[in-house]
Protein backbone atom coordinates (compact mmCIF):
# COMPACT_ATOMS: atom_id res chain seq x y z
CA UNK A 1 0.00 0.00 0.00
CA UNK A 2 2.82 2.38 0.88
CA UNK A 3 4.43 1.83 -2.49
CA UNK A 4 1.26 2.98 -4.28
CA UNK A 5 1.10 6.14 -2.20
CA UNK A 6 4.79 6.79 -2.84
CA UNK A 7 4.35 6.26 -6.59
CA UNK A 8 1.34 8.57 -6.69
CA UNK A 9 3.24 11.27 -4.80
CA UNK A 10 6.22 10.96 -7.16
CA UNK A 11 3.98 11.21 -10.21
CA UNK A 12 2.43 14.40 -8.87
CA UNK A 13 5.83 15.91 -8.09
CA UNK A 14 7.21 15.05 -11.51
CA UNK A 15 4.24 16.46 -13.37
CA UNK A 16 4.13 19.70 -11.40
CA UNK A 17 0.74 21.10 -10.65
CA UNK A 18 -2.10 19.87 -12.80
CA UNK A 19 -2.78 22.22 -15.66
CA UNK A 20 -6.19 23.79 -15.90
CA UNK A 21 -7.14 25.52 -19.09
CA UNK A 22 -10.26 27.23 -20.26
CA UNK A 23 -10.81 25.98 -23.80
CA UNK A 24 -10.62 28.12 -26.89
CA UNK A 25 -14.25 27.17 -27.60
CA UNK A 26 -15.36 28.53 -24.21
CA UNK A 27 -13.53 31.79 -24.87
CA UNK A 28 -15.05 32.04 -28.37
CA UNK A 29 -18.60 31.44 -27.07
CA UNK A 30 -18.23 34.09 -24.38
CA UNK A 31 -16.69 36.56 -26.83
CA UNK A 32 -19.57 35.95 -29.25
CA UNK A 33 -22.03 36.84 -26.46
CA UNK A 34 -20.02 39.99 -25.74
CA UNK A 35 -19.93 40.98 -29.42
CA UNK A 36 -23.67 40.28 -29.82
CA UNK A 37 -24.40 42.67 -26.94
CA UNK A 38 -22.74 45.47 -28.99
CA UNK A 39 -21.97 47.69 -26.00
CA UNK A 40 -19.91 50.72 -27.13
CA UNK A 41 -19.71 52.37 -23.70
CA UNK A 42 -19.13 50.78 -20.32
CA UNK A 43 -17.15 51.03 -17.10
CA UNK A 44 -15.73 48.48 -14.69
CA UNK A 45 -13.39 48.23 -11.75
CA UNK A 46 -10.34 46.11 -12.46
CA UNK A 47 -8.35 44.45 -9.70
CA UNK A 48 -5.05 42.78 -10.46
CA UNK A 49 -3.85 40.28 -7.88
CA UNK A 50 -0.25 39.16 -8.16
CA UNK A 51 3.00 39.42 -6.28
CA UNK A 52 3.78 42.65 -8.09
CA UNK A 53 3.48 46.26 -6.96
CA UNK A 54 0.01 47.79 -7.17
CA UNK A 55 -0.53 49.76 -10.38
CA UNK A 56 0.22 53.46 -10.17
CA UNK A 57 -3.16 53.92 -11.85
CA UNK A 58 -5.10 52.23 -9.02
CA UNK A 59 -7.19 54.16 -6.51
CA UNK A 60 -6.70 53.96 -2.74
CA UNK A 61 -8.67 50.66 -2.67
CA UNK A 62 -6.40 49.06 -5.27
CA UNK A 63 -9.01 49.15 -8.07
CA UNK A 64 -8.47 50.61 -11.51
CA UNK A 65 -11.69 52.10 -12.90
CA UNK A 66 -11.71 51.56 -16.65
CA UNK A 67 -14.07 53.66 -18.78
CA UNK A 68 -14.68 52.80 -22.42
CA UNK A 69 -16.63 55.14 -24.73
CA UNK A 70 -17.28 54.47 -28.41
CA UNK A 71 -15.29 51.23 -28.04
CA UNK A 72 -12.12 53.14 -27.01
CA UNK A 73 -10.53 53.31 -23.58
CA UNK A 74 -11.31 56.80 -22.28
CA UNK A 75 -9.93 56.43 -18.75
CA UNK A 76 -7.72 53.96 -16.93
CA UNK A 77 -7.90 54.60 -13.22
CA UNK A 78 -5.99 57.68 -12.13
CA UNK A 79 -3.96 57.69 -15.38
CA UNK A 80 -5.00 59.38 -18.61
CA UNK A 81 -4.22 56.17 -20.48
CA UNK A 82 -2.88 52.76 -19.49
CA UNK A 83 0.89 52.46 -19.20
CA UNK A 84 2.32 50.31 -21.99
CA UNK A 85 2.97 47.36 -19.65
CA UNK A 86 -0.65 47.48 -18.39
CA UNK A 87 -2.47 47.88 -21.70
CA UNK A 88 -3.69 44.25 -21.74
CA UNK A 89 -6.63 44.73 -19.33
CA UNK A 90 -7.69 48.18 -20.62
CA UNK A 91 -11.00 47.02 -22.19
CA UNK A 92 -13.14 43.91 -22.46
CA UNK A 93 -11.80 43.03 -25.95
CA UNK A 94 -8.27 43.48 -24.57
CA UNK A 95 -9.06 41.02 -21.75
CA UNK A 96 -10.26 38.47 -24.32
CA UNK A 97 -7.04 39.00 -26.29
CA UNK A 98 -4.95 38.59 -23.13
CA UNK A 99 -6.68 35.25 -22.47
CA UNK A 100 -6.09 34.05 -26.05
CA UNK A 101 -2.43 35.14 -25.83
CA UNK A 102 -1.98 33.17 -22.59
CA UNK A 103 -3.35 30.05 -24.32
CA UNK A 104 -1.13 30.55 -27.36
CA UNK A 105 1.93 31.17 -25.16
CA UNK A 106 1.32 27.82 -23.48
CA UNK A 107 0.46 29.06 -19.98
CA UNK A 108 -0.01 25.89 -17.93
CA UNK A 109 -2.97 27.42 -16.11
CA UNK A 110 -5.77 29.53 -17.55
CA UNK A 111 -9.09 29.64 -15.79
CA UNK A 112 -11.79 32.14 -16.74
CA UNK A 113 -15.23 32.81 -15.31
CA UNK A 114 -17.51 34.64 -17.73
CA UNK A 115 -20.63 36.73 -17.14
CA UNK A 116 -23.51 34.48 -18.22
CA UNK A 117 -25.54 37.27 -19.86
CA UNK A 118 -23.03 39.55 -21.60
CA UNK A 119 -20.09 37.15 -21.84
CA UNK A 120 -17.35 39.45 -20.52
CA UNK A 121 -14.62 37.84 -18.38
CA UNK A 122 -15.38 38.36 -14.68
CA UNK A 123 -12.20 36.64 -13.48
CA UNK A 124 -9.13 35.58 -15.45
CA UNK A 125 -6.53 33.51 -13.62
CA UNK A 126 -3.29 32.93 -15.50
CA UNK A 127 -0.51 30.72 -14.16
CA UNK A 128 2.65 31.31 -16.14
CA UNK A 129 4.76 28.52 -14.62
CA UNK A 130 4.05 25.22 -12.88
CA UNK A 131 7.27 25.41 -10.96
CA UNK A 132 7.09 28.89 -9.43
CA UNK A 133 4.62 29.48 -6.62
CA UNK A 134 4.15 33.21 -7.30
CA UNK A 135 3.54 32.90 -11.04
CA UNK A 136 -0.23 33.41 -10.90
CA UNK A 137 -1.98 36.60 -12.00
CA UNK A 138 -5.67 37.17 -11.32
CA UNK A 139 -7.63 39.89 -13.13
CA UNK A 140 -11.07 40.59 -11.65
CA UNK A 141 -13.77 42.71 -13.29
CA UNK A 142 -16.20 44.18 -10.75
CA UNK A 143 -19.02 46.73 -10.88
CA UNK A 144 -19.56 46.43 -14.63
CA UNK A 145 -21.98 49.10 -15.90
CA UNK A 146 -23.26 49.95 -19.36
CA UNK A 147 -22.90 53.69 -20.06
CA UNK A 148 -25.37 55.72 -22.07
CA UNK A 149 -23.53 57.49 -24.86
Amino acid sequence: MRIYILLAACALLLSGCMAFRTSEAEIARAEARWNAAAIPGYRFDLRISALTPVSRCANENGAITVIVRNSRTAAYGTCAEPPAFESSPASIPALFQMARDARQDGAPGLKIRFDQVRGYPQVIQITTSRWITDATFVYSVDNFQVLSE
